[in-house]
Formats: C-alpha cells, sequence, structure tokens
C-alpha cells in the first residue's frame, strides 16, 4: 500500500512492508475526529529564529489498513505569517487551524524552508527541514507552553522514529516511509514517540541529562554534536551550499543516495552509524550552537540512553513484553535464596512493588520468557521450579506457580513455543515443557540428542502444520546443537564455528544462530542442521566475548560482547555490519543479555558489578529493525 502526500519539498509516502512474519492490519477504533488544542511555537537553526518556514502537522498512519499520512493544515494559513509560516521571529501560532481524525493519532510537527537570519527577502532554504515528534493528538492540550523545533529536537526524533522511516521514492522530496509489519502498531508507534520527549525539552529545545522520567542517563553531548553537525547547513542560504554539500556528501550510505535536506542526512546517519564517523563529526563548526558536545569524534553514531533499575543487583536474565516493559531477574547480594525480579517500562519508569522479592516465589532466578498472554515466566536454578508474573495496575502479581516439577534440575534459561513452556535443565541434561492448564503434574520431558548441559533455547514453527515444530537446544558441556521435532529427531549437530555455545536465536528463514563465547565468533546453521557459517564461524564486527544473541525484524543478528562492553551486528549472510570496534557506549558494562523491541529499541543487560554503571540496562535507540514482542515466540516462514 502506497500514498503520496506533500508539501512543498516535502513528500511522504506509507507503505505496509512485511518482515519477521505475516504483515498485520491494524485498524484505529477510535474514530472520534478531535479539534486541535493551541499550538504555538517558533523554529531556530541553532540559536537563529528561521523566518518564512511551512509548519505542518501530519498523522502518521503507522501501517494502518489503507490509510495515509495526513497533513492536517492547509488552505490560508500555510502562507500566512505567524499561522503556519514562521514570522520574523520564528514564531508560528497554529490555533484552530487543524482536526485530528481521533485523540489517539500520532502527530508529528515539521518546518520546511525559510530564512535562517541571513538577511533579504528572497532566501528559502529548501535543505532546512526540522521536525518534533509530538505523541497522540489527545495530549497536545496537555502541552503547557510554545515549543521549539530545531536542530535538538529533530536529532531526539529521527532516532526514535529511525525504523519507522524511509527515504521517499526516486528522490522525490525527502520525507519517510511509515510501516510496521507487526500487530500493536499504534502501541509500538506511540513508545518511539515518548521516547522522544523522554530525552528532549520541547520547550526549550535542549536535551535533557536525565530522562523526563528521572531514572535514565541522556547522551547529551551525542545529541548536541549532531546537532552541531546539521546546524551549518540549516543557517545557509540553499542546498548547493558548502556547508550542505559536505553534510550530503559525508552522510550518503555506501551505494546509496546523497541527502538533500538535513532530515535525510540525519536519518542516513541514524541508520548507518559506523559511516565516515570522524568525517561527519568534523562537519561541526567551533563556533558550534549547542554544548557540551564531544571533545572528539565517538566510535560511532549511535545513542544509547542508561536506566537504572533500582537496587538490582547480580542480575541474570532480562526479557521483554509485548508492551515493552523489562523485566530483570537478579539476586541480592549474589545471594540465590535472596532474589528478586524488576519490571521497568519503555522510558525506565519502574513499576509500583519493582523491585519484587519473595523467597517462596523465586529461588535462584536466572532465565525470564514471556508468553503470548502477558505472563513472565522464571526458571528458579536452586528451587527446581518455575513461576509466573504479570503486571497487573502497574503492579508486579504472581500468576502461576511455584511449580515444583519432577525432573526438574537447575532449570537456566525458559523458552515460549510449540504450545507451552520449556525450560532447559543444566543439572540432569533434559528438557521439561510445560502444558496449559499449567500445574506441576502437567508437563512432558524429553532428553537424547546428545543434551550436554544445556542452556540457551529457541523455536521454529512451519505454516505447514504437517510439519512439527522444531525446538533448538546450546549444548555447552559438547559444543553442539540439539534438534527436538525436526524430521527423524532428535538429532545433534556440530560445526559450523560452535563453541561454548550459550545463546541461541532462529530468524525468520529457520536458520539457527549461536554466539560462540570466548572463541569470539558466531555460529550459523541451516533449519536441516546444515553448517551454514565455515569451520571458524563468522567474525569480525567487534565480537570479543560474545554473550547475548538476538535476531531484529530484518533477519540482522545482533550480539553483545561482555569482554569489550559492545554490540555487534551481523546481516543475514554473515557479514559484519557494525565496525571493527562494535558499537559502543559509555554505560556498557559486561554487556550480556540482549532484547530487541517492536520500536527498533535495542536493550542490554549490564551485568558487570564491579563498574559504576552496574544495576543498569542500556537502550539504543532505534538502531535495529523492529522485532516481534515477546521475543520467545516461534516464528513463522513467509
Amino acid at each position: 500500500m502506497r500514498a503520496l502526500c506533500g508539501i512543498g519539498s516535502i513528500s511522504c509516502v506509507v507503505v505496509l512492508s512485511g518482515c519477521m512474519g505475516t504483515p498485520v492490519t491494524t485498524t484505529n477504533t477510535q474514530t472520534i475526529q478531535v479539534q486541535g488544542a493551541a499550538l504555538k511555537g517558533r523554529v531556530h537553526g541553532g540559536q537563529f529564529p528561521v523566518s518564512g518556514s511551512v509548519i505542518q502537522l501530519y498523522v502518521a498512519s503507522g501501517g494502518g489498513g489503507g490509510t495515509e499520512d495526513q497533513a492536517l493544515i492547509s488552505g490560508a494559513a500555510l502562507t500566512t505569517p505567524g499561522v503556519a509560516l514562521t514570522d520574523a521571529n520564528g514564531n508560528f501560532d497554529i490555533t484552530g487551524q487543524y482536526t485530528c481524525p481521533s485523540s489517539s493519532t500520532l502527530v508529528f510537527i515539521t518546518a520546511t524552508g525559510g530564512n535562517p537570519g541571513l538577511g533579504g527577502d528572497t532566501i528559502d532554504n529548501s535543505a532546512l527541514v526540522l521536525m518534533a515528534a509530538l505523541g497522540p493528538c489527545g495530549s497536545l492540550a496537555s502541552l503547557s507552553g510554545p515549543i521549539v523545533i530545531n536542530e535538538v529536537t529533530t536529532v531526539a526524533s529521527v532516532y526514535a522514529l529511525a525504523q519507522f522511516i524511509s527515504p521517499g521514492p526516486g528522490g522525490v522530496g525527502e520525507w519517510v516511509t511509515w510501516y510496521s509489519p507487526y500487530p500493536q502498531t499504534l502501541t509500538y508507534l506511540t513508545t518511539a514517540f515518548s521516547e522522544v520527549l523522554n530525552i528532549v525539552d520541547i520547550y526549550t529545545g535542549d536535551a535533557r541529562t536525565q530522562t523526563s522520567s528521572g531514572v535514565g542517563y541522556v547522551p547529551q553531548a551525542e545529541i548536541y554534536s549532531l546537532a552541531n553537525i546539521l546546524a551549518p547547513c540549516v543557517n545557509s542560504s540553499s542546498p548547493a551550499s558548502s556547508s550542505c554539500q559536505s553534510l550530503f556528501a559525508a552522510t550518503t550510505p555506501s551505494g546509496g543516495t546523497a541527502p538533500t535536506t538535513v532530515l535525510r542526512a540525519l536519518l542516513d546517519i541514524a541508520q548507518n552509524p559506523g559511516n565516515n564517523v570522524s568525517t561527519i563529526y568534523n562537519l561541526s563548526t567551533p563556533a558550534a550552537p549547542f554544548g557540551p558536545a564531544l571533545t572528539k569524534a565517538p566510535n560511532d553514531w549511535t545513542l544509547a540512553i542508561a536506566y537504572s533499575v533500582a537496587s538490582i543487583n547480580y542480575p541474570y536474565s532480562m526479557a521483554l513484553d509485548a508492551q515493552g516493559n523489562i523485566w530483570i531477574s537478579a539476586w541480592v547480594g549474589n545471594n540465590p535464596f535472596s532474589a528478586e525480579i524488576a519490571v521497568i517500562s519503555p522510558i525506565g519508569v519502574p513499576a509500583s512493588n519493582s523491585p519484587y522479592s519473595n523467597s517462596g516465589n523465586l529461588s535462584g532466578p536466572v532465565g525470564l520468557a514471556v508468553d503470548g498472554s502477558g505472563n513472565t515466566w522464571v526458571a528458579n536454578c536452586v528451587a527446581d521450579s518455575t513461576s509466573a508474573f504479570t503486571l497487573k495496575s502497574n503492579t508486579i502479581t504472581l500468576s502461576y506457580g511455584p511449580f515444583g516439577i519432577a525432573g526438574m534440575s537447575c532449570p537456566l534459561l525458559v523458552g515460549v513455543g510449540d504450545g507451552g513452556i520449556w525450560f532447559t535443565n543444566n543439572g540432569n541434561n533434559n528438557l521439561i515443557q510445560l502444558q496449559s492448564p499449567y500445574s506441576a503434574t502437567n508437563y512432558n520431558t524429553y532428553s537424547g540428542g546428545s543434551l550436554d548441559k544445556p542452556v540457551g533455547i529457541a523455536f521454529f514453527q512451519y505454516y505447514d502444520p504437517s510439519f512439527v515444530s522444531t525446538v533448538w537446544v546450546a549444548n555447552t558441556g559438547s559444543d553442539s546443537l540439539t534438534e527436538f521435532g525436526g524430521p527423524g529427531g532428535p538429532s545433534n549437530y556440530t560445526g559450523g564455528g560452535l563453541s561454548d555455545p550459550g545463546g541461541i536465536a532462529v530468524d525468520s528463514l529457520g536458520n539457527m544462530w549461536a554466539e560462540g563465547g570466548s572463541a569470539n565468533q558466531v555460529a550459523e546453521f541451516s533449519k536441516t542442521g546444515s553448517a551454514v557459517s565455515p569451520a571458524g564461524g563468522w567474525t569480525g564486527g567487534g565480537l570479543d566475548g560474545p554473550s547475548g544473541i538476538a535476531i531484529d525484524g530484518a533477519n540482522n543478528v545482533w550480539i553483545t560482547n561482555k569482554t569489550n562492553s559492545s554490540l555487534t551486528e551481523f546481516n543475514n549472510s554473515g557479514t559484519p555490519i557494525t565496525p571493527s570496534t562494535g558499537y559502543q557506549s559509555s554505560t556498557l558494562h559486561g554487556a550480556a543479555w540482549i532484547s530487541i523491541d517492536a520500536s527498533g529499541n535495542v536493550w542490554i543487560l549490564n551485568t558487570d558489578e564491579t563498574a559504576p554503571g552496574y544495576m543498569t540496562v542500556t537502550e539504543f535507540l532505534g538502531v535495529a529493525s523492529p522485532a516481534t514482542m515477546p521475543l520467545q515466540e516461534a516464528l513463522p516462514v513467509i
């Protein structure tokens, strides 16, 4: 589905595209139109007001059943100074000039063209395209004052929404494509929008040092550096200026098309954060308008937010539920008998009773997994049991268990798929499948297949009902993988660079990926068990003590590196995308468990208790293709 809308030099394209599953049409059931709230503000390029800039509000449709991105302002307002055309001081007032389709539809505001304080009436810099993501239309009335649209709000908006944005077709304009192949599209877009106001102050146009929730560290210097890189082009007379041409040349992706606006250039940086890093950094001028900024070129142009998880220590595992809440298991003081779980929202706000601790329900908790009904299952290694929890009214609540299951012996990881909750039993080399209705006696036990100290577990499910879903298990005791459910199974596979496999993940094609522990390599196997990776595995991209692994919506493979605290990305052919150092952030400390949410954010659990950033999770903003949530669900072939 495609639709084109435009104003001036902007074009908007809406596409519903699919990956990692069947595209799902999401229809907004709230159809009552809402009169737009009073919305005033100003447009600045650096510290200079921009006059004559066209202001437009758009509704981001986000993959909804044939609807377009909708421009909300039309008519004389678009050419009236002070209304939807900024006046000599960069001010605008679009009060009463728009109506939203519903209170829940998401709105973003743009400023296009204009004169960034250069004098003269004929200057109209078409490269100047700035934006701010505002959120649901029904919430705009709560804005307490005039807003600012500048380079900083543009950086925050583009990064938070980077995986919902694509260039317009054929170089027509420089606007965006909003898409999502997943259910609950509006929820995931809303989450991405909320990230923007979490890291910038919309009333001042400044980057925050702490998130609006007060529990997160914002990479302010990186945001200001990116804003300073855009500013010379924003404050020039036209796209042909040397400042704009240098920006466009430096940000053009390998094999890609050169941008023609600052917004598109920034999108290219966000989607290719390892490209021309030093060259891009040097585009900032000595008299840069925003600070404090970076004093030297970074390793890459990712933006990472660190959230504290109050009182949690010795964390072991992490999982995301369908709403994007982050669940963490931990031992208090490294004592398995004093254990807890914590939950924070996608913007870092903890549940009301987080961390939750109850020795009767938790005993040496390690692995976590979320089922399709929103239950988070915990593997209790010490008690040889499992418990399940849900969030009710923002409160962690026990929903099942604890179940002490016969034959369970130090369960380490949990997986959800093929009609049950699965546990890898490291103590006696078998699997337990807990079935619905859940009880301590309704389960199956699986053994064989050369299971040897099983840890990681993953699932692959076919649409063809005649073929049983496959369950894959990583064996740390024998450097092998075991498959249950395939023809002739269980089967055991070696080779392909498998070495101390702990974390495993399945892509949408059925390929199995396993991180290689201390060998600094990644192994890949086909769905039939044939090694795809060479004998030495896939290498490079900063792999250094790989620990966690996840697959995103584009089938790219993401790995955390515990030794050098970095993040590595491979494409589905085994070629590293990240630089030789991986993606880095000062907020990473013993990077371990990894999850990817449906807004394209990569979440990493920090497990180095000796580091000052301990008891945190790090969020790499909008760097991955959105993934299905919860991640433990079996992935179909399309």
